[in-house]
């Protein structure tokens, strides 16, 4: 077929021309600058290399301080009141922090002498408050029954009207379902009674094979280095006395769990930096054939990454738990600059000379490369003005660093490439494929995409949702479960305090438990209990209460239907409360013993008391949390109280920036996106074409993560962010060079398939560490990411090209008509 009579060839024609004449509009901004950049690199190009070599030193001094921070109150903003409270209260309270010892294979003498060594060794430690190993039996047994809070007695009573429907079956009958509904409660019950039947000395589980320990430091996990230091001194100690009487000693605790996870992500990031490294290296060599080139591909963004991170321990401080990994993402992301211009680079000197080809070079594909490397920043710094720090400080560090590496390869690159080049590590290749029908994806792929994206669409309206659960993103450590599960048993009534308050005097307190109180007697109450000096210490009142209580209790269990009972355990409870006599005075505040107060008072010495809160239902469930803490701060509490603080409120406070601010955030970033396409293009209509593979990726994402059974959590939902700035650059990159290629899809399909393929596959690379982390949270983030770049990939080289063929198919049928042909040209 003669040219003349090709349709489609004359319409390339045509729009090559239209091309030609609109280059200069397109090259107008910043056209000059780069050409002077490009020239001035081109002559000096070993003094540009000298001068930003020399910049490295300083910079890598600096970003070597960096630190981790592994403490979720860095997550929240400073004025929050989880924030304040635990700043606030940490000299009062601490935040609850302990270390749990369980001693076991040994005999019972063994066992005690192994544990009384240990707490004298520890004893001797410095930044241990107090260890607590033995029971004040002598207490316990003398008040025994009348250390039980009233509300807790009331629960008692409904027990054991359980225990006589059981073995009465007409009241069973008449009881319904309702003794059903609550045999968890029950069971929880009887384990209370049955652990204040008698106390032993030691810590100690039923069967008197495993001993326990707690021990309280002086400061909790905000000082992570001196829990790290006191962990390393106890297991040594642990150690020796292990072997000394042959016995096994672990340690466990929410410290130990904090350590394990800080040191678990510490690890994590290691592995997955270096694992992350070596992939993107290797892609890169087998994407250019070349081991030699690689210095120019990775130099321009190791400065740049150098510099950027040179800033964070002034302006930022210590990473945290959502920041840590960035180093790796931005390697990955920042190569794609570099590979686009390389390869357009290695392109242009096939048959210009150097400084034409590099002109070339960066007044075409350079403006790609700042348009996406802008439009890459704009979606992290968005994140800045997010209340949640998970959110800004990623969007700062993230968003800093893509605008440092934007600017290196505009202004380092050039040089490089240069150097490069007279080096021999950069030569002239062009890009090829086998033939432009395996680059072209068929029509009907794009099509069927397009149905996919609506069907995903309509798939995560539906059913995409947000996972509460924080134990699905915690570090798991099967010693410490195995660890957990012991500790259970030695301390069947342990646990921390879901919050806490601080009670100026015993006035207040009081005041402060009738609030309380009255909280938890609420029908939606989230309060599952409380505890306080009061217990033990109670008012005449309570005092009062108790005993009507214990009587009334007594009496129940002097009636026939206890002969029926069966149950062991239960009948030790019977015959224990009808012996039992309560003492003639209630204990006073005096008579606590040293060892309960410590964790009743203030750990400053300034007299306060503390008021602990605990929650109801599952401790990992975040719904609970957040109802939980908004209950308590709606509270009125009487003046002279201060709080509450502790893991539930600052856990809930996170729950509710990163729930509510997300969608915000997302739509922010993407108008910032558009608004900034939009003035590059200078058109609605060619804004809407880049943009078009980003919106279908979001939303194939969404479907796929449906599909997969995977929900958002606080971790992986600051990656929607960086996949819209990552994923508007094929757009802006596809869209330019197909325009300059005189809207010729399959050329642009050629030249482009390599460079976003690669580009594509090690921004991958950079979070495929991640999704082989220990750590579940990294392990969401990093499997959402690669989920999220692969629908980018797909929609940037599958369904835009598809439609930008039916683009052209549209101009072939309109040939005949000139007018309609600009009309369809238009919408480009």
């Amino acid at each position: 077929m003669s040219r003349k009579s090709d349709p489609m060839l004359r319409i390339s024609d045509f729009a090559a021309k239209e091309s030609h004449r609109s280059t200069p509009r397109e090259r107008t901004l910043f056209y000059r600058e780069l050409r002077a950049i490009c020239r001035w690199s081109y002559r000096y190009a070993w003094l540009w290399f000298a001068v930003t070599a020399v910049l490295c030193v300083p910079a890598f001094l600096q970003a070597r301080k960096i630190g981790l921070d592994t403490d979720l109150t860095r997550l929240l903003p400073e004025h929050s009141r989880a924030v304040q409270w635990s700043d606030e209260l940490e000299t009062v309270v601490g935040d609850g922090g302990f270390f749990s010892l369980v001693f076991e294979q040994g005999d019972r003498a063994t066992l005690q002498r192994a544990v009384d060594e240990i707490a004298e060794r520890f004893n001797q430690l410095e930044g241990i408050r107090w260890i607590d190993y033995r029971y004040p039996v002598d207490f316990l047994d003398r008040y025994r029954y009348l250390l039980i809070p009233s509300y807790r007695l009331e629960e008692m009573v409904h027990v054991i009207e359980d225990w006589q429907a059981q073995v009465n079956p007409f009241l069973e009958d008449l009881g319904g379902d309702d003794s059903t509904d609550s045999t968890e409660d029950n069971s929880r019950l009887e384990e209370v009674l049955v652990y204040y039947q008698k106390l032993p000395l030691y810590h100690e589980d039923p069967d008197g094979k495993m001993l326990g320990m707690l021990v309280h430091p002086d400061h909790g996990i905000k000082n992570l280095g001196f829990v790290r230091d006191l962990y390393g001194k106890m297991r040594a100690i642990a150690d020796e006395v292990q072997a000394e009487h042959g016995v096994v000693i672990g340690i466990g605790g929410s410290l130990r769990s904090r350590v394990e996870e800080f040191q678990v992500i510490v690890n994590d990031v290691t592995r997955m930096g270096a694992i992350s490294i070596l992939a993107i290296i290797v892609t890169l060599a087998v994407s250019f054939r070349s081991l030699r080139v690689l210095p120019v591909l990775v130099y321009p963004l190791a400065a740049a990454l150098l510099w950027s991170f040179a800033f964070v321990p002034t302006l930022v401080g210590d990473l945290n738990t959502i920041t840590s990994f960035l180093l790796m993402v931005l390697f990955g992301m920042g190569v794609d600059y570099s590979i686009h211009l390389v390869k357009r680079f290695r392109h242009e000197i096939c048959t210009r000379d150097v400084e034409a080809s590099l002109i070339e070079t960066f007044t075409s594909t350079g403006r790609s490369v700042m348009t996406s490397g802008l439009t890459t920043a704009l979606g992290l710094l968005v994140l800045v003005i997010s209340d949640f720090r998970g959110f800004s400080d990623l969007g700062f560090i993230g968003g800093t660093a893509v605008v440092v590496i934007t600017f290196a390869m505009l202004f380092v690159m050039p040089a490089t490439l240069v150097i490069g080049h007279r080096l021999g590590l950069v030569t002239p290749r062009s890009p090829t494929l086998p033939s432009r029908h395996f680059a072209l994806p068929p029509r009907w792929a794009a099509a069927a995409l397009t149905v996919l994206v609506l069907a995903s669409t309509a798939a995560a309206v539906m059913n995409l949702g947000f996972d509460y659960d924080f134990g699905n993103f915690s570090a798991n450590s099967e010693e410490l479960d195995r660890l957990k599960e012991k500790q259970d048993r030695i301390y069947p009534l342990f646990f921390g305090p879901a919050a806490i308050y601080v009670a100026k005097d015993l006035p207040t307190l009081d005041a402060a438990l009738e609030v309380i109180e009255s909280a938890r007697r609420q029908p939606d109450s989230e309060i599952e209990s409380y505890s306080s000096v009061r217990d033990f210490a109670p008012t005449p009142e309570e005092t009062a209460e108790r005993l009507d209580l214990i009587a009334y209790i007594r009496e129940m269990l002097s009636a026939r239907w206890t002969r029926h009972i069966e149950d062991p355990d239960r009948i030790r409870v019977v015959e224990d409360i009808r012996e039992y006599r309560p003492p003639r005075r209630p204990p006073a505040l005096a008579d606590v013993p040293a060892s309960i107060m410590h964790n009743l008072v203030a750990r400053d010495g300034s007299g306060e008391f503390v008021l602990a809160v605990n929650a109801k239902g599952p401790p990992k469930d975040g719904r609970v949390t957040m109802a939980f803490t908004e209950q308590l701060y709606s509270l009125q509490m009487p003046e002279g109280v201060r709080g509450p603080t502790g893991d539930k409120p600052v856990l809930a406070e996170i729950l509710w920036l990163v729930t509510e601010e997300a969608p915000w955030i997302v739509a922010l970033t993407f108008f910032g996106i558009f608004v900034l396409v939009v003035l590059d293009r200078r058109s609605l209509r060619q804004a809407v074409w880049v943009l078009l593979p980003l919106v279908a990726s979001l939303l194939l994402t969404f479907g796929a993560m449906v599909a997969l059974g995977w929900k958002f959590n606080f971790f992986n939902i600051v990656v929607l962010p960086s996949l819209l700035g990552i994923g508007v650059d094929h757009g802006v990159h596809y869209y330019r060079r197909w325009r300059e290629l005189g809207r010729n899809t399959a050329e642009t399909q050629v030249e482009l398939f390599e460079p976003i393929s690669v580009a594509t596959l090690t921004t991958i690379m950079g979070y495929s560490g991640m999704a082989f982390a220990h750590h579940p949270g990294l392990r969401a983030i990093g499997d959402l990411a690669i989920v999220g770049l692969t629908a980018t990939w797909i929609c940037a080289l599958v369904l835009l090209p598809g439609l930008l063929r039916w683009r052209e198919y549209l101009l072939v049928r309109a040939r005949r008509d000139p007018m309609t042909v600009l009309s369809v040209r238009a919408g480009d």
